[in-house]
């Protein structure tokens, strides 16, 4: 991180600020440098140094960093492991390594996509580790259609502190709406999004409105909120003449005569409803 303007405005940030490792892209950073790097940034949480799909390095790791925990500052473990099996001895080891020694504790649960099937294992491992009444927090989306029907109803149902993806962003500056039937991209380079266009951006802000609502509801549906907070930006455009109602009717896909987008019954929204499909065109 040698960017200290983006180092002072993540400092003074009234969000929970969690640094990451750099493991997930290539850049794994060592107990020390994450200490240093979360007193520059003032990060609230710390995840501690994991290595992909093996056991025995990730604890080694790990254990190596704990001083990360001295002084307040929570640290997230990621547990892996060649199979499921493995990843739960992995993860019942840092536990009882760790019980005595860390304040705050969170574990962090990957999409494990360097297993095989990790779909049919991904809720077990879940379930294991909600057992410890430990904050868990899910790292990322392998695939976006396997996250809208699977993940969000069990997230939702387990009772999950959180989840952390570029997801709503990476569509969004694509002129991609989210939907459960879309196809994942990478963030990237955050420096390709230098100047994205403020359709684009309006089409982010739609897209992170429509996670939080799957997130708040535990199903992969849009909400009557969601409409209502994207249409209201329009009905203030047509209060101050910069659109006609027909625009507004036609963008936010009420029926004819529906001219209060306050008084429109919009429930459960899918991808198949014109309303939906209208916000693309915001």
């Amino acid at each position: 991180m040698g960017d200290d303007k983006y180092a002072r405005e993540m400092s003074r940030g009234p969000s929970y600020l969690i640094l990451d490792n750099g493991a997930f892209e290539g850049e794994q950073q060592s107990g020390s440098t994450l200490q240093h790097l979360a007193s520059k940034v003032g990060a609230d949480e710390v995840v501690l140094p994991d290595v992909r799909g093996d056991a025995k390095g990730t604890l080694e790791a790990s254990l190596r960093a704990l001083k990360l925990a001295r002084g307040g500052l929570r640290v997230m473990f990621v547990p892996h492991g060649k199979t499921l099996d493995e990843w739960k001895r992995c993860l019942d080891t840092w536990v009882e390594e760790a019980r005595n020694k860390v304040e705050f504790m969170t574990i962090g649960v990957s999409p494990m996509r360097y297993l095989e099937s990790p779909e049919d294992i991904w809720e077990e491992a879940l379930k294991h580790a909600v057992s410890f009444r430990y904050p868990v927090h899910l790292l990322g989306v392998a695939d976006v259609g396997y996250y809208a029907k699977t993940v969000i109803p069990t997230a939702h149902r387990l009772g999950l502190r959180g989840m952390d993806t570029s997801l709503a962003f990476a569509l969004g500056a694509r002129g991609i709406l989210l939907t459960a039937g879309a196809e994942k991209h990478l963030l990237g380079n955050p420096k390709q999004y230098a100047n994205i266009s403020m359709k684009d951006r309006r089409l982010i802000e739609t897209n992170m409105e429509i996670l939080r609502s799957w997130v708040a509801t535990g199903e992969a549906k849009v909400s009557e909120f969601v409409i209502r907070d994207t249409c209201s930006r329009w009905t203030r455009y047509y209060g101050r003449g910069f659109a006609t109602m027909e625009q507004v009717m036609k963008t936010c896909g009420f029926p004819a005569g529906r001219y209060d987008y306050r008084e429109a019954q919009i429930f459960e929204l899918d991808e198949g409803d014109a309303a939906y499909g209208q916000l693309i065109t915001l």
